[in-house]
């Protein structure tokens, strides 16, 4: 069987874990914001390497490039090789890493920041199950 290194997307995830987690209710408004802003960031990197690691799977599943596909069809795909439990939640993530390219508007910062919770889930979920598949990272 084929070795899939997962070192990196773990310590994206648990980066980002802990980032989330921290408490943020004994901070003062521009600590908040600059976590906020950290956190935000740290599911950028974290949500480009799930999919990334998503497609290199898929791939190694079927020795074919998947560079043709779109993000979309690629979380269909996870989800009918079981790697995730839901493409709409995906769907989601999607829509917020993308919300995160544009102006800075706090608004969306904001919305952004709500969604990465059930994301660090739904993630560590994936990652779990390619840890089954591939023995660990």
């Amino acid at each position: 069987m084929k070795h899939l290194d997962l070192t990196s997307f773990a310590n994206t995830l648990h980066s980002l874990d802990i980032a989330l987690h921290e408490p943020g209710d004994t901070l003062n408004e521009v600590k908040l914001q600059m976590m906020q802003d950290s956190v935000i960031q740290r599911f950028e990197y974290t949500y480009e390497l799930a999919w990334k690691t998503i497609k290199r799977h898929l791939e190694m599943q079927q020795e074919t490039p998947l560079d043709d596909l779109g993000r979309r069809d690629l979380f269909r795909r996870a989800f009918e090789a079981q790697l995730i439990q839901d493409p709409e939640a995906w769907f989601g993530y999607q829509d917020a890493r993308n919300k995160t390219a544009h102006a800075y508007d706090h608004k969306i910062a904001l919305d952004v920041y709500r969604s990465i919770d059930p994301f660090l889930k739904d993630a560590k979920a994936l990652l779990q199950t390619l840890e089954k598949k591939y023995g660990g990272s």
